[in-house]
């Protein structure tokens, strides 16, 4: 696994940019929220040059208010102009989705932090069900799949985690300031958040870069 700890790091490069996830700032609590919102969507990159990608658009005229307590999504995510309809769309409800689907307007959805999902036309996703856009993998133009399953962390386990690679002695300071940044990302590749559970390659895969290294300065 030479370029494991590359691969758990990042998104992998498909040649036609990040998806838009990487743009946003998600309020600690909310990922499983947003990814329940826009599912394979976070996947698409603003980049124009893409067969699937983002377009910023002006703001509508006038927005459809959301049913009841809802707060639009928007209250909780920032990110690029290219999401700023979805978002003001999508509304936040605390309890009562179920109660509310039957009021929303053609094109909106509601969202519980939990990750449940109810939209205008009757499409249902119960809490805990895996979301597209972080269980599926992300796919190359061939339809193969490039990456790991991308995940949303509580803010206790994402706290956890990042304590373990603080406190990991064999990584050097680039490959932890690296995991950290990693892990304070929206979503986190699967892969990554069980190897730090077990303390297995991803901890330790700095230590096998840095022993290659070494033999290669040695050689040379």
């Amino acid at each position: 696994e030479a370029e494991a700890l590359t691969e758990l790091l990042g998104h992998g490069d498909t040649g036609q940019g990040p998806g838009i996830v990487d743009s946003l700032d998600v309020e600690p609590g909310y990922e499983a929220a947003l990814g329940a919102a826009l599912g394979d969507d976070l996947e698409a990159p603003e980049n124009a040059k893409a067969a699937i990608h983002w377009t910023a658009l002006q703001p509508l005229d006038e927005n459809p208010a959301l049913p009841g307590k809802a707060r639009p999504l928007a209250d909780y995510v920032r990110g690029p102009a290219a999401l700023a309809r979805r978002l003001a769309q999508v509304g936040v409800v605390e309890k009562g989705g179920a109660g509310l689907q039957h009021k929303l307007r053609i094109g909106q959805r509601l969202v519980a932090r939990d990750g449940a999902m109810w939209r205008w036309d009757g499409f249902t996703v119960s809490a805990g069900a895996p979301t597209a856009g972080l269980s599926g993998g992300r796919r190359d133009d061939a339809g193969a799949e490039t990456e790991d399953d991308q995940v949303a962390l509580t803010p206790e386990r994402r706290a956890e985690l990042t304590e373990r690679v603080r406190a990991d002695a064999r990584l050097g300071e680039d490959d932890r300031g690296r995991l950290l940044d990693r892990l304070s990302a929206p979503f986190v590749p699967r892969r990554l958040v069980e190897r730090l559970e077990t303390g297995g390659p991803a901890a330790s895969q700095a230590d096998t870069d840095a022993d290659a290294g070494a033999a290669g300065s040695e050689g040379g």
